[in-house]
């Protein structure tokens, strides 16, 4: 179950907006379909994971815990700014188009805004708001935001070198070189520096990068750690997001008739 949560959170975004963006799907019909996905991504977590594990992340229900409804709608949030990352870079790098570019961002702005009040400001625990800078400021949620935007951008350059659709490989290998220390700068922007609990004295990076509390990764080898991980992600979402672009379309028979001969021609 949990697998299939994994595949779940790729596939549909690379799948429906390269269908939408070959007008082979409608708007109405994609967005129902980026709507529906993070409820049954979620429905997929909560029987494969313990749901203190979701506690971590979304942090703990304080309005009501019936049904589990805060937790989903939290998830729902948390999820909507990874999600529009890739739809992005989808466009950006396959089906670049000015409308939906500017769709795109008009729709970036309004779920960046919704997502640092809800995830961030109006936070039930501070799980995850004592990792921003800051307690959690604007400029935290920007550059979480460039990172996705910058890891999006390398997963799909990568799928786009796998499956042969890019002409200049040499420079989309140098894109993603370069995508590793840009991504560890971005992350290091949006999260905090110092952080004083369980009696230690560690950065936000350290926290996520070391196995637990109790044997924290030391600062030299914060960054080779963070590589290490990142290649890990990029691989394992590159896997999981092939087939989306490698599946085939089947043409529609047209009949004709050739006007010279009067013979149908299909």
């Amino acid at each position: 179950l949990f697998s299939f949560a994994l595949f779940l959170s790729v596939w549909p975004q690379l799948y429906s907006t390269r269908v939408y963006c070959l007008d082979r799907l409608t708007g109405k019909r994609f967005a129902a379909i980026m709507a529906i996905q993070p409820f049954i991504l979620y429905g997929l977590l909560r029987l494969s994971v313990p749901l203190e594990s979701i506690h971590d992340i979304v942090g703990y229900p304080v309005i009501s815990t019936t049904g589990g409804l805060e937790s989903l709608f939290r998830f729902v949030a948390l999820f909507s700014l990874p999600s529009w990352a890739l739809i992005g870079g989808m466009i950006i790098l396959f089906h670049r188009s000015a409308n939906r570019l500017l769709l795109w961002l008009l729709f970036g702005a309004i779920i960046i805004v919704t997502w640092h009040w809800l995830v961030v400001r109006f936070a039930a625990t501070d799980n995850l708001t004592e990792l921003f800078r800051d307690g959690g400021n604007w400029q935290s949620t920007i550059w979480l935001a460039c990172w996705f935007i910058c890891f999006a951008t390398t997963l799909l350059t990568t799928l786009k070198i796998i499956s042969g659709n890019s002409k200049h490989w040499l420079i989309a290998l140098l894109a993603i070189a370069i995508s590793f220390p840009l991504s560890y700068w971005l992350i290091s922007q949006a999260l905090e520096i110092v952080i004083i609990k369980y009696g230690q004295v560690f950065s936000g990076l350290q926290f996520l990068l070391s196995p637990d509390r109790d044997h924290l990764v030391t600062e030299q080898n914060i960054m080779s750690r963070y590589f290490l991980a990142y290649f890990t992600l990029l691989f394992s979402a590159s896997w999981l997001g092939l087939s989306a672009l490698s599946c085939q379309f089947h043409r529609a028979q047209t009949t004709k008739i050739d006007t010279q001969t009067g013979q149908l021609k299909i």
